[in-house]
């Protein structure tokens, strides 16, 4: 570096020659000290406190009055006596004033205490022996926060010699001044008995950007513009006196500087001086972290970090000058006061040094100390139980992040070690209990092998003993002997056998033994690896590692020819159905500062602090374009049409960019950008942005032509708030002083003023539809008007309004505030609800149907609403770290929050119940979005990237989409070669299961589709009809094409074929029962009217013979016979309206579903009531038979109910309870066979089970919202989810099956797929 003569000063007082820059508190020390007042200046490190005491000595010499400077650190603290120290005062006090030793004073009062001798010196030695007036000043007073002794007496004196002025005016030539780094309740431990009411404080600030001009001359050599370089300086320091000194200091040493590289040069200066070495290369930024490490109350430390995080977040913190915590902040320099747009004083990071070097890695690291040091209190405070330890991966993560840090204390070491101990205590305590079992199984063996060693021993020595005694019998007689003889050896021969019969039936029991015991433990090893896929399958990242484990696993059961355990199953099923994670990384040199979705959801644009906006392939992550805006990039905006980019950049410009050549279109100059409020944006009609300027004007921008209007600033005032309306041509702005204008948008011309708010508009907001407007003011009232002016309503909040959302329908608004309520209105302004959480509200939305809202605090946790009763639904638990931003998708059925814990998250809307975990980011996430079909999810990190997410959940189940709106329903046809659908986007769409490709969308009907119907013939006809929609529709189930509409007077009930496949016969709310010819659609006969009342439900049996109708405003039913057709019987006994008709296969039994959560059961032909089922288990969604009508299933709002039916359908027994959703069932079936059930339930999941053990088979998922039905293939190899998310998915439902899918998804890998390559042929799947 070369050698010049700088004038900057780094660091200590400031010596001639050098820069100085005189500020307000020079000015009121110097006149405060003149007057004689006891004043204290205490603040952080490096503000120029010892700079200020030096140049208001100089002048206070001059002016005759006598100065001392005492640096306490110069006279100790740790190893001083309280008589040593008292002395060493009066002994610096005496030598700077040219009075007599003190030594004599001191000796001579020997029976006087410290502090009497300290009084006494003040007056006799001090006043009494000099005439001029007297400043004493004394700097680094903290230091007294060590001495062994209590400092109080000391201050005591002090306020003391001020309160004799009273009566001695000796006094009043003594003045203090005390200078230091301390908070004023630090410096006096005893406070009720001596509180800290010293004299004046005179604050010390930072340098404001005006204050700064004192420098241009010492840069002005450099080339460049001295302005510029200031800027830059500021923006990084916020005026900090050593580090403003500093830069200046170093850009002086560096050399020239050449024009428009300013900027550049000081951000190299201060990331070479500050950032890229932290907190190690300089003592100043040190000293922030030392002196949190140093807080005295681990519990404060905490609140600061809190506190601190809430800062760097950006979040509004109000200045409290008596908090001792953020008092504290301020004095460890992390913190600063800073003066808002509306004069409100909050606290923000001190400047962008501490910002970068103190980030939210570091945060991370110091809040993981405080957590580790939380437990470690805890488990001191319990006696160090064992039960206060971390163990497993919770330990584990400990140990990891502990490795090789040098600032651990004793106490965690402790902690940690003990913890180790335990594990390692448990682990041998398991170890021994396995080697128990192990040496109990070898004892149990031997002493098998013994007891079958002593048998044949036993048998061996009975032999050789008859062998003795025939023996001796045979000395008698030969002829005997022989005789003898001969039977001995007939009996021999026999017992041998026998003996030989009991051997071999041991060894083979043996084997038994072995086998059984060799296949339980294999049993026991396939269900680990199960449990091991199953969890494999809950992990991001980990889906390829338990298709694998899953794959072994079944085709080690299928290779030794056994049936694989329902857990392997349950394993496999997990592996494939679970969602696959893998996000497009959309990365940036630099921070993230905005991003968004195209409007037709194809592209990404992002903006970043590099100086560029990137546009991305939302599909594949390629970059399209790159835009250098020449600075760093605030923001980045999609035109209507996705033609145009709108960018707004720190430099203070915008600009207008063709997005598919990258040319600029029109450059926009003083934009107001932060520090600035930045007030700039899109209409919804995409086609207009306005922006404010620096003269806190506003702008509007056509992105169609590039033309600018401005909008008269002498009229609108300086402006807070913009609001554009697309419905009409207007343009709303909020004033500072409360009032709202409206302009035409077209002329620029003004049109109304709205004068209600008492404070400064802070939002402006147009409904969709444009026919309101609605104004937030900083007095806390929400205010809704006409266009025309009108007032309709008032909403008064009790703090500050935080945010205002409507509805997509324009219906309803949503309010959050301060006041710890988020409030639903009508758009007629009525109160709708009122939501009330536990501190104020940070965040809120609102679905886009209007029905629900969730809401954050300053909590881990997000609450979810029912907007219309005010109700909970769940609270949405998961994150640990601040929730950033929560949404509703586009459909209302998902949540999506962004959190600091590095995670983004969507949830069910209904049950609150987690779908999945976007894991990837390695900095907070700061936003979270749905692309406008709810397909993508976009996440915006600190880690200087965007990241694209598959928010539809794509897994390797086969997905039918083309639904718009939820799918009601799935059904395959007789010979299971067509599915069909249908679903409230008002159509029913036919597809080829096997091709997974829609044959045709069935469209025509006039309201969400109900139902669908195949003819059971193999006539390819199928029937389908709508709600509120009065015609029913005759299709051919091959192709697709339309045949007929077959027309009621009121909205179709029901319909079904006849059992030869010839006829339709359908029921309609006009009560009538007409017959159709299957065939043309033609209308057979009159139509027959015979119910009693307006009908609103109605079920028919199977091929046409009988038709029950209910009225929802009754509680009972009609049955009819259809040959006749007549009239057979009233089914009465619910005490609530009837939901739904079900009846068994061969239609001899009719089931009713009631709202009075029961079933009941009838015989179709007399009408008489069989039995009555009631699970108590709340509402029954549905309820299916069995192919053989032998057992009935029920779908209840907690589990499934199984029944067993006689073969009249009566006298039920309870079956099985199927418990494992964690939501309400909406519908249960079996398979055709009967083998198996499938339930379908608002946890997004379908379970399958085995229909004869009632086990758990297999958990389904990939759907992200509610599924609707479940229903098996004819085969039963196949099973079909129709769900709310639009989406129709094919599962397996075999394991053959289920494992060729996982051998087909893991083949596009083939590393992973050479492992377990023989298992999948196994199935007969080669690659």
């Amino acid at each position: 570096m070369r050698q010049v003569n700088s004038q900057f000063q780094v660091g200590g007082a400031v010596q001639a020659g050098a820069f100085y820059i005189e500020r307000k508190a020079d000015r009121e020390l110097l006149s405060a000290l003149e007057r004689g007042e006891f004043c204290y200046i205490l603040a952080p490190r490096q503000i120029g406190k010892t700079s200020l005491r030096v140049r208001a000595a100089k002048r206070l010499l001059a002016a005759g009055v006598r100065c001392v400077s005492i640096d306490f650190t110069n006279i100790g603290s740790t190893s001083v006596s309280i008589d040593e120290w008292y002395f060493s005062i009066a002994a610096e006090i005496a030598e700077a004033l040219d009075l007599p030793n003190p030594e004599l004073f001191w000796t001579t009062h020997p029976h006087l205490t410290p502090v009497h001798r300290w009084y006494r010196f003040l007056r006799n030695e001090l006043l009494d022996r000099t005439s001029d007036p007297v400043v004493v000043f004394i700097d680094e007073v903290e230091s007294v926060l060590a001495l062994p002794f209590s400092s109080d007496d000391f201050f005591a004196s002090i306020r003391s010699a001020y309160n004799l002025r009273a009566e001695d005016p000796a006094y009043e030539r003594l003045t203090f001044c005390l200078l230091g780094v301390a908070a004023p309740a630090d410096l006096i431990s005893n406070s009720v008995r001596t509180p800290f009411n010293i004299g004046r404080e005179i604050r010390l600030e930072d340098f404001g950007r005006g204050e700064l001009d004192a420098f241009r001359p010492g840069l002005e050599g450099l080339g460049g513009s001295p302005d510029a370089l200031l800027d830059a300086v500021y923006a990084w320091t916020s005026g900090h006196p050593y580090m403003s000194q500093r830069l200046c200091d170093d850009l002086v040493r560096r050399g020239p500087v050449s024009d428009k590289t300013e900027e550049g040069r000081v951000d190299e200066s201060a990331y070479t001086l500050f950032v890229r070495n932290g907190r190690t290369a300089d003592a100043n930024l040190a000293y922030a972290e030392k002196r949190l490490d140093t807080s005295p109350s681990r519990g404060r430390a905490r609140q600061m970090l809190h506190l601190y995080r809430r800062i760097l977040n950006g979040e509004r913190a109000p200045a409290e000058p008596n908090n001792p915590v953020q008092i504290e902040l301020r004095l460890t320099g992390l913190a600063a006061e800073t003066r808002a747009d509306q004069g409100e004083i909050l606290l923000r990071v001190r400047n962008l040094v501490f910002a970068e070097v103190y980030d939210h890695k570091w945060l991370r690291e110091k809040e993981k100390e405080q957590r580790l040091a939380e437990l470690v209190e805890r488990w001191v405070a319990s006696g160090r139980l064992d039960d206060y330890l971390l163990r497993g991966a919770a330990l584990e993560d400990a140990l990891a992040w502990s490795h090789g840090r040098s600032d651990l204390t004793l106490g965690d070491h402790e902690f940690l070690l003990a913890g180790l101990n335990v594990a390692r205590r448990e682990a041998e305590a398991r170890h021994r209990l396995e080697e128990a079992a192990r040496q109990q199984e070898q004892a149990r063996l031997a002493a098998l092998e013994e007891q079958r060693r002593a048998e044949k021993e036993r048998y061996r020595a009975d032999i050789e003993r008859e062998r003795r005694e025939r023996a001796e019998e045979g000395a008698v007689s030969q002829r005997r002997t022989i005789s003898i003889l001969t039977g001995t050896v007939a009996t021999l021969g026999a017992l041998l056998a026998v003996t030989v019969w009991q051997f071999v039936v041991a060894e083979q029991r043996r084997d038994l033994l072995t086998r059984l015991s060799e296949r339980a433990r294999e049993e026991a090893a396939l269900e680990r690896k199960g449990a091991e896929a199953l969890l494999l399958a809950q992990q991001v990242g980990k889906e390829r590692e338990a298709l694998r484990t899953a794959i072994k696993a079944a085709g080690s059961a299928l290779a030794r020819g056994r049936e694989v355990p329902p857990r392997v199953m349950q394993g496999l099923a997990a592996a494939v159905a679970t969602p696959v994670q893998r996000p497009i990384v959309l990365r940036h040199a630099d921070a993230v500062h905005h991003a968004e979705f195209s409007h037709d959801g194809t592209r990404v644009v992002t903006a970043s602090k590099d100086h560029t906006a990137h546009l991305w392939d939302a599909v594949s992550g390629r970059t399209i374009r790159t835009f250098d805006h020449g600075a760093p990039v605030l923001l980045a905006m999609f035109s209507r049409d996705d033609a145009r980019l709108f960018t707004v950049g720190a430099d203070r410009t915008a600009r207008l960019w063709n997005a598919a050549s990258g040319e600029v279109n029109g450059t926009y100059k003083n934009v107001a950008v932060p520090p600035a409020r930045m007030l700039a944006g899109m209409s919804d009609g995409g086609y207009t942005v306005y922006y404010v300027g620096v003269e806190r004007g506003a702008h509007l921008l056509d992105v169609r032509t590039g033309n600018r209007r401005d909008l008269p600033r002498a009229l609108s005032g300086p402006v807070s708030a913009v609001a554009v309306a697309d419905a009409a041509p207007l343009v709303a702005t909020g004033g500072v002083d409360g009032v709202t204008r409206l302009f035409d948008s077209a002329t620029g011309a003004l049109e109304l003023q709205l004068r209600r708010h008492a404070a400064p508009v802070t939002r402006v907001v147009f409904p969709p539809l444009g026919d309101r407007v609605v104004t937030v003011g900083d007095d806390d009232a929400v205010r809704l008007w006409s266009v025309a002016g009108t007032p309709v309503a008032t909403a008064q909040h009790q703090g500050t309004v935080r945010g205002v959302n409507f509805s997509a329908d324009g219906e309803r608004l949503l309010t959050w505030s301060d006041d710890r309520t988020a409030t639903v209105w009508s758009a007629a302004g009525d109160r709708l609800t009122t939501l009330s959480g536990p501190g104020p509200i940070r965040l809120a939305a609102l679905s886009p149907d209007g029905r629900r809202v969730a809401t954050v605090v300053d909590e881990p946790t997000v609450e979810l609403w029912d907007a219309a009763t005010g109700a909970p639904i769940a609270t949405l638990t998961g994150h640990t770290g601040q929730v950033q931003s929560v949404m509703f998708s586009p459909d209302g059925a998902r949540v999506l929050t962004a959190s600091d814990d590095e995670t983004a998250r969507l949830w069910n809307s209904s049950s609150g119940q987690p779908i999945t975990t976007l894991e990837g980011h390695t900095a907070r996430v700061r936003s979270a979005v749905f692309a406008p079909d709810g397909a993508r999810i976009l996440t915006i990190g600190d880690d200087n990237t965007a990241r694209l997410w598959d928010g539809s959940l794509t897994n390797a189940v086969p997905t039918l989409k083309g639904h718009v709106a939820s799918v009601r329903l799935a059904r395959y046809s007789p010979d299971g070669s067509r599915l069909v659908t249908t679903s409230d986007d008002k159509t029913a769409r036919l597809w080829d299961p096997v091709g997974t490709k829609v044959v045709r969308a069935l469209e025509g009907h006039a309201g969400p589709v109900v139902a669908a119907v195949f003819a059971g013939d193999g006539s390819a006809r199928l029937l389908t009809w709508a709600e509120d929609d009065s015609t029913l529709r005759l299709w051919d189930s091959s192709t697709g094409e339309h045949l007929a509409a077959l027309t009621h007077a009121g909205p179709v009930l029901s319909a079904t074929f006849t059992r030869d496949g010839r006829k339709v016969v359908s029921a309609g709310a006009d009560d009538t029962i007409r017959t159709w010819d299957a065939g043309d659609g033609r209308q057979l006969g009159e139509p027959w009217q015979g119910t009693r009342g307006l009908q609103s439900v109605a079920g028919f049996a199977p091929g046409g013979r009988y038709v029950v109708f209910a009225s929802r405003d009754s509680n009972g039913a009609q049955l009819f016979d259809i040959d006749g057709p007549k009239f057979i019987a009233e089914l009465a006994g619910h005490s609530a309206p009837i939901d739904r008709v079900v009846f068994s296969p061969d239609g001899e039994t009719v089931v009713t579903l009631s709202a009075d959560h029961t079933v009941k059961l009838w015989a179709a032909r007399y009408g008489t009531e069989l039995e009555t089922i009631d699970p108590a288990s709340g509402a029954i969604a549905s309820a299916e038979f069995s192919r053989d009508g032998a057992r009935l299933v029920l779908a209840t709002a907690r589990d499934a109910w199984v029944y067993e039916l006689d073969t009249v359908g009566v006298r039920s027994r309870l079956l099985a309870t199927l418990q494992g959703h964690s939501a309400s069932l909406l519908h249960a079936s079996f398979s055709f066979d009967g083998r198996h059930l499938v339930t379908a339930s608002s946890d997004n999941t379908a379970k399958l089970w085995d229909a004869s053990s009632f086990e758990l088979l297999a958990t389904l998922q990939g759907h992200a919202a509610a599924i609707n039905h479940a229903e098996f293939s004819p085969d039963g190899r196949r099973l079909v989810t129709a769900g709310r998310d639009g989406r129709v998915k094919l599962f397996p439902t075999t394991v053959e099956s289920f494992l060729r899918t996982a051998c087909e998804t893991l083949a596009a890998h083939r590393e992973d797929y050479e492992q377990v390559e023989a298992d999948c042929r196994l199935a007969a799947i080669e690659y």
